[in-house]
């Protein structure tokens, strides 16, 4: 069986949001004529929404087992571990916007080891570990294919639906 590759970047919506929020945020410090501890706050602001755009999050099925990475982030799961695959709750931006500065502790959302950036996710249900829970973009063609992985090694032939 070969290799998929599956990438998420932040969802559009929040992207768009906090651009915005740091454009007028320039604007009104340029205006207003503020002093250097309002420009390196803005600054700092830029540099967090740097940050949350350019992340990316990436989950690659190989042969024996699927691996999570966000950021330096990264869990791997053998597909003989696989319970079962089903749609995942869709998180608000809160969850996943925080910087966190233990980068290689994993994010926690709906009870579950978490690499999202919003959008449309994957809870992976995990025997004997906590689940894990992925943003991809075809959640519908993941979950297939993970099925189609997980299905030969005795795992659920079905993705239940949230």
């Amino acid at each position: 069986m070969t290799s998929t590759q599956y990438s998420q970047t932040p969802a559009v919506w929040p992207a768009v949001l906090v651009t915005v929020i740091a454009l007028v945020a320039t604007y009104f410090a340029v205006e207003a004529e503020l002093s250097i501890l309002s420009y390196a706050l803005i600054a700092l602001f830029f540099g967090w929404a740097v940050w949350l755009l350019s992340r990316r999050i990436d989950l690659a099925l190989d042969d024996d087992s699927l691996t999570a990475t966000l950021g330096r982030r990264t869990r791997t799961i053998p597909y003989s571990q696989i319970k079962s695959v089903e749609e995942g709750k869709r998180p608000k931006f809160h969850n996943y916007s925080k910087i966190t500065w233990h980068n290689r502790k994993p994010m926690r959302f709906d009870d579950a080891d978490t690499f999202t950036l919003g959008g449309n996710t994957v809870r992976i249900c995990v025997d004997g570990d906590e689940d894990c829970i992925v943003a991809v973009r075809d959640r519908d063609r993941a979950i297939t294919e993970i099925n189609e992985r997980i299905r030969p090694l005795g795992g659920s032939s079905q993705a239940v639906t949230a």
